[in-house]
């Protein structure tokens, strides 16, 4: 029996015949090999698709001059900063600057509007953690953010309630940061997973015959 390479090259050969001469089975060899061909175009398309789609999500995820501020870790009243366009892509970050090993805190951040009227809230949880198990391991989480849209340009307030474990909070407090962004880059990523997984799963299926040949 000959072997899968000569088997190959037998192929190979066949398809250099031109195509006034093939016979019908140099004809199936050939559409399968255009087949092949338009299959890894578009795996590589796909993926190609994909690299820019994570290139312009990148670009919108990122802003203008941020507006910074600082708040002690009990928390209190941020502001006022300023929304310059209506309906425009903000992100306001909360970052607890240090928080010590077993420690939590809570926070309920409020925006509020010129008149420091209630608009909406998000909240999310600060904590430190640390271990053994097969290995030293340290954990944290001190930031969080969110993505928000302002209905009207003009002046806006966070109010930010907290509540800890800790029995000395630490000084430092948090860092504000609210920074208008360059646009939504929602759409991006899903279309970047998308392509990617698309991109991939068709390259694995032209290519699946030689990964079974190396198994």
């Amino acid at each position: 029996m000959a072997s899968k390479k000569h088997q190959k090259n037998q192929i190979k050969k066949e398809l250099r015949t031109s195509p006034t001469k093939r016979n019908k089975h140099q004809q199936q060899l050939f559409e399968e090999a255009q087949k092949q061909q338009e299959l890894t175009k578009i795996g590589l398309v796909l993926i190609g698709f994909g690299l820019l789609c994570w290139i312009m999500e990148a670009i919108f995820s990122g802003g203008y001059t941020p507006q910074h501020g600082n708040l002690a870790t009990k928390g209190g009243l941020y502001g006022p900063f300023t929304v310059e366009e209506a309906n425009a892509d903000y992100r306001i970050s909360l970052h607890q600057i240090y928080i010590a090993v077993n420690d939590w805190n809570a926070v309920d951040i409020n925006v509020l509007d010129d008149n420091k009227n209630y608009l909406f809230s998000f909240g999310d949880e600060f904590w430190h953690e640390k271990g053994y198990d097969e290995g030293h391991w340290d954990e944290s989480k001190q930031t969080v953010k969110m993505k928000v849209q302002f209905k009207k340009a003009g002046d806006y307030y966070l109010s930010i309630d907290s509540e800890s474990n800790a029995k000395k909070p630490d000084t430092r407090g948090y860092t504000v940061t609210v920074q208008r962004l360059r646009g939504s880059s929602i759409a991006f990523e899903w279309l970047r997973l998308i392509s990617l997984v698309l991109g991939t799963l068709v390259l694995v299926y032209r290519f699946r015959e030689a990964f079974e040949e190396e198994e």
